[in-house]
């Protein structure tokens, strides 16, 4: 049994699909994270742990920027989960980094039956991702939890200038 939380019928068909794979060139699976890897938004998560400890800075007419943020999803979701990330602007690339280690060591949503998942993908030499819609830094650093490389991380992303996150 690959792992208690994953049911016996879904073991034997990923099982299937890796051998009916096998020899076919490149296989890839990809993951989103939030709800699928972990449970809970890991960026809804860290934005708010940013803004409880005070690292993001003020934003012009804006008075909360949990609120702001929710008002911003409710209306488009896209929208929203870009501003997530845009409102880091402004914010050392490298402070940023550390803080989303110390989060992700602390974060206690992983599920440890997708781990398996991950691990069996990565042992039939199954190429795995992780594609998300939150803030690629928090996301990089929360992969290799559940045994997948950072370099295959695609998430919401900023350009970094002079070493400080940009809005763009």
């Amino acid at each position: 049994m690959l792992h208690p939380t994953i049911s016996r019928d879904f073991e034997a068909a990923l099982r299937r699909m890796i051998d009916d794979t096998a020899g076919q060139g490149r296989r890839v699976a990809t993951f989103d994270g939030d709800n699928t890897l972990w449970d809970g938004d890991i960026g809804e998560a860290f934005l708010r742990w940013l803004i409880a400890a005070g690292h993001l800075q003020a934003v012009a007419g804006v008075e909360d920027l949990w609120e702001e943020y929710e008002r911003k999803v409710a209306v488009d979701r896209v929208t929203g989960y870009a501003w997530a990330v845009q409102v880091m602007a402004g914010l050392p690339e490298t402070a940023l980094r550390a803080w989303a280690a110390h989060f992700c060591y602390a974060w206690v949503n992983w599920r440890t039956g997708m781990r398996a998942v991950v691990d069996l993908l990565h042992a039939s030499e199954v190429e795995v991702w992780l594609v998300s819609a939150s803030g690629k830094l928090v996301v990089r650093e929360a992969a290799p939890y559940m045994g997948i490389p950072t370099k295959r991380v695609l998430g919401m992303d900023v350009e970094i200038e002079d070493g400080l996150l940009t809005d763009r």
